[in-house]
């Protein structure tokens, strides 16, 4: 499958609200009729359209003498995967990912997981816009059992959901990358005088809290305590979809009114 990338940076003030950044990696390749096909295609060329989005914001962040990274808030592929499990008792291989994805191509090429696919195709289109990516921080301190993660996206693990990720900010999990003067005003959690409201703000996180501040779960009991963070049953699955669409949209939606 040969792949020429449209281009290499820009702000995403210049795209349409809602672009799917995946073309900028996939070009002519991409297929807005088929978009997780599209997402799948976009996973095996290992490149990262993040970058791409947040350029603009990145090059303007470093000026000022922090250090960020992009990362894409709620996974597609983990809970893509496994609604496939879930749905159709098959398990594609997690460590190397490329063998995995071509394998869920070529079957999905033929017509196979045509349910999941259809649940999935919205959230295949949003996870790669605007309003499912920002900036993190990144560590520049001296704890080297913190220097091994350096950025934020790599240290959160949780499957990459971010109710998950907002929880354990809240909860001071990870102190050392919203605290201190190495850090960046926008993720100072330490230095705003309404601290992890005032993070929600600056980040336009409103979708994503309820009315009270808390955090919403992406889907029923995924919050609680000892809750697994992969979906379990197909109506996780089904809520998170739901949910998470409509926190990506919302943040969309505020972004390109800035």
């Amino acid at each position: 499958m040969a792949v020429t990338p449209r281009s290499t940076a820009a702000s995403f003030k210049q795209y349409p609200t809602g672009y799917d950044f995946k073309q900028e990696i996939l070009g002519d390749v991409y297929d807005p009729n088929e978009p997780v096909l599209s997402f799948l295609r976009f996973k095996a060329v290992g490149r990262e359209c993040d970058t791409i989005a947040l350029a603009a914001e990145l090059q303007a962040l470093k000026a000022t003498g922090f250090s960020a990274s992009p990362d894409v808030m709620n996974s597609f592929w983990n809970t893509y995967k496994r609604a496939i499990q879930i749905w159709y008792g098959e398990t594609y291989n997690v460590t190397h990912e490329t063998h995995g994805v071509k394998q869920l191509l070529e079957r999905c090429l033929v017509g196979e997981y045509a349910e999941v696919n259809e649940l999935f195709a919205e959230f295949a289109v949003l996870t790669h816009t605007r309003g499912n990516m920002m900036l993190v921080p990144v560590y520049t301190g001296q704890l080297e059992s913190l220097k091994t993660y350096r950025s934020f996206n790599r240290l959160r693990g949780n499957y990459d959901y971010w109710d998950l990720a907002l929880r354990d900010i809240r909860n001071d999990k990870f102190k050392e990358f919203f605290s201190g003067d190495l850090v960046a005003p926008q993720f100072n959690l330490e230095a705003m005088p309404g601290g992890f409201d005032d993070f929600i703000k600056q980040n336009h996180l409103e979708a994503y809290v309820d009315e009270a501040g808390a955090v919403r779960p992406l889907w029923e009991g995924h919050l609680a305590d000892k809750a697994v963070q992969l979906p379990q049953t197909k109506e996780d699955v089904i809520q998170f979809l739901a949910n998470v669409c409509s926190a990506i949209k919302q943040r969309e939606a505020t972004l390109a009114a800035l």
